[in-house]
């Protein structure tokens, strides 16, 4: 459960919303066994239920399908494991983004789809609605409704256009637009993936848990960082480039396997704090330490890190640093030609350095 500061420099005089995250039995799909699905559900934060009908109940609960598929396999994730939402300072740019695994077929894939709130807000603000409708045989089918639509919009929060029109609140609402809402909860359309497809997927790997952090590499580009906790004790941290997705680290957590129950960053202090049913650690965002050598340390890609020619370390970067030209990193294309220059510079060095030392030497 997320809460989306919609209201603020809203044109519209909207509310904020309160999206849900979750997994149901499925009554859109005839099918022979029950289908689960993964659905986002959104409230307006000043929902204060209805006057005659919906009493002290949501008047603006709508759900969608959340969709998470390699389309060209029509391959389906259809289970939530876990959402981390990547606030932004104008929440038009924040993401979402889950875990998801399958009902059926191979349980040892995971999938990572991320949701931009353009598509989310277009799937319940313009989208048509669902309900049930008896067929033969006291049998009920959801379908698309296609008739006319109530005016203020149902499920819509409390706006401009709803104040202009005597609707100050949403026990103001008519009868007809909270009847409608009783009875059309589910969107027809679904909340599709950003670039319709999983930012990651992983086999022989179960993810639990899910935190994204955003870098800003020496090349001012952006990058969205995943950490993810396996069920087995893994953290794997993973980067994607231009829609290439690759794993930059993998660390064993714990002893003994046992799932990452807890996982949650502290951005600002650059800690990764993890939980299990028998431990809590705290280990930083990256182990820039761990590279040895120029070469390493380019060629992981990691956009926290970068090689640095003075003191011929691998370093955590800055956030804003302040000397770029001693600073040695290549997270798009991981291209370690620089290395060979900054290796060279180095042996020149080390080698004056010793020529003049040995001359120190013969003097005495």
């Amino acid at each position: 459960m997320e809460i989306v500061p919609e209201s603020e420099f809203s044109p519209d005089g909207d509310d904020d919303k309160i999206y849900v995250f979750f997994t149901e039995t499925a009554v859109e799909f005839e099918f022979y066994d029950k289908i689960l699905v993964s659905r986002i559900a959104r409230i307006c934060k000043g929902d204060l239920g209805g006057k005659r009908l919906l009493q002290r109940r949501w008047t603006s609960f709508l759900k969608a399908r959340l969709s998470c598929s390699i389309p060209e396999l029509d391959f389906h994730f259809n289970i939530i494991q876990d959402i981390f939402f990547l606030r932004r300072a104008k929440w038009q740019d924040s993401v979402f983004y889950g875990i998801f695994s399958q009902q059926w077929g191979r349980l040892d894939v995971s999938a990572v789809c991320a949701y931009g709130m353009a598509g989310i807000q277009e799937a319940f603000s313009k989208g048509s609605y669902r309900g049930p409708i008896a067929v033969e045989h006291s049998h009920v089918r959801w379908m698309a409704f296609r008739g006319e639509v109530p005016v203020p919009r149902p499920g819509a929060c409390i706006d401009n256009f709803a104040r202009n029109l005597g609707y100050n609140t949403s026990s103001d609402l008519p009868d007809k637009v909270l009847q409608f809402a009783r009875d059309h909860p589910l969107m027809d359309g679904s909340v599709n993936p950003v670039g319709g497809r999983p930012a990651l997927l992983k086999r022989s790997s179960n993810y639990t848990r899910i935190v994204v952090d955003r870098v800003t590499g020496l090349d001012k580009q952006t990058y969205d960082v995943m950490f993810l906790g396996t069920d087995d004790g893994y953290l794997h941290k993973a980067l994607n480039c231009d829609g290439e997705m690759f794993i930059v680290e993998e660390l064993q957590l714990f002893l003994s396997p046992e799932p990452v129950q807890f996982l949650q960053l502290s951005a600002k202090k650059g800690m990764l704090y993890v939980g299990s049913l028998s431990a809590v650690l705290q280990l930083p965002v990256s182990g820039c330490q761990r590279y040895k050598h120029c070469l390493d340390c380019v060629l992981a890609r990691d956009p926290y890190c970068a090689w640095s020619q003075a003191a011929r370390a691998c370093v955590l970067l800055p956030h804003q640093p302040a000397d770029t030209q001693n600073l040695i990193q290549n997270v798009k294309y991981g291209d370690a030609s620089g290395c060979l220059s900054a290796d060279l510079h180095g042996q020149i060095r080390e080698a004056v350095s010793l020529t003049s030392r040995r001359t120190e030497v013969y003097k005495d």
